[in-house]
């Protein structure tokens, strides 16, 4: 009888990844996550934070919330959302590549994780230099090149909207707006008062020469919001009150706006230069008019 003595397995010696391989996965990673996350991520953010602010431009209402404190209390609720959302999957990504046995998945959660602080950290300064800087939020400049083409055609400079959207409409909605309505303007000024940014809306459709109106009429908002200096705005403001009191065919093509107290010395620059003949004007206002836009190209509705 015989006794067998079964000889004990070797224990495998599980070798330690080197410093070098480790180094080169999480160089790997840091290359990586930038393309596959973080800056999509920070392009959505900006396209979707530029649609809300030119949606925003469109409504006068809802726009000048921008500039205010309750604008930016909605501005900067809006990044924390945003970031709150993209943390959450970005920890969920996190948490599955700490889960997987292969050390370059694993690196790539240890990156990912700094990254996460990093976003984190750069949305609080976001957050700070918006409190600290309102002005600073303005939505992007858009221009149709058709209308931009029309403004020039009836004297417009373009270096003078430098910060002025131009594009055209379908509808339009607000207190001042109605089923005559052919062209708004919406200015917005920052927390000094002064002018920011603004937007021309023309409701398209439009037959050529009623376009060059409307774009003129629109325009010329934009110069006494922008333009003017304050002598001019009260020598301009008193000359055009002298002419309307006295203007009954003015006073009916503006009921509207006076019906709905809105009717303001900006409408009257606006009306006078674009649908009034010289022969009704002061000379003032006929100088002023044609400091910038030609009016030769206009069909006057009172010649």
């Amino acid at each position: 009888m015989t006794t067998e003595v079964k000889e004990k397995p070797e224990k495998t010696e599980t070798k330690r990844p080197s410093k070098l391989r480790r180094f080169l996965y999480g160089l790997s990673w840091a290359a990586i996550w930038p393309i596959v996350i973080v800056v999509p991520s920070f392009v959505a953010m900006l396209v979707i934070l530029a649609q809300v602010l030119t949606s925003l431009a469109k409504n006068p209402e809802l726009g000048s919330a921008v500039t205010n404190t309750d604008g930016i209390f909605y501005l900067e609720l809006y990044f924390f959302v945003f970031v709150t959302v993209l943390v959450l999957v970005l920890f969920l990504v996190k948490w599955l590549l700490r889960t997987r046995k292969h050390l370059f998945f694993r690196s790539g959660a240890k990156v990912l994780g700094v990254y996460i602080w990093v976003g984190i950290f750069a949305t609080g300064l976001t957050m700070a230099f918006i409190t600290k800087n309102p002005d600073a939020i303005k939505p992007p400049v858009t221009r149709d090149e058709h209308l931009v083409a029309v403004l020039q055609e009836v004297g417009g400079k373009t270096d003078l909207i430098e910060n002025v959207s131009i594009q055209y409409a379908n509808s339009f909605e607000g207190n001042f707006a109605n089923d005559n309505t052919r062209g708004t303007y919406v200015p917005f000024t920052d927390s000094d008062g002064n002018f920011s940014y603004g937007t021309i809306n023309v409701k398209s459709g439009l037959d050529a020469q009623t376009e060059k109106g409307v774009v003129a009429h629109e325009y010329l908002h934009h110069i006494w919001e922008a333009q003017l200096d304050d002598t001019t705005l009260h020598d301009l403001t008193s000359q055009l009150m002298t002419l309307y009191g006295k203007d009954t065919w003015m006073q009916s093509r503006t009921d509207f706006y006076s019906d709905t107290n809105y009717l303001l010395p900006t409408e009257l620059f606006a009306f006078y230069c674009t649908e009034v003949g010289d022969s009704h004007l002061s000379q003032y206002v006929i100088d002023t008019c044609n400091k910038y836009i030609n009016r030769s190209v206009l069909v006057f509705t009172r010649p």
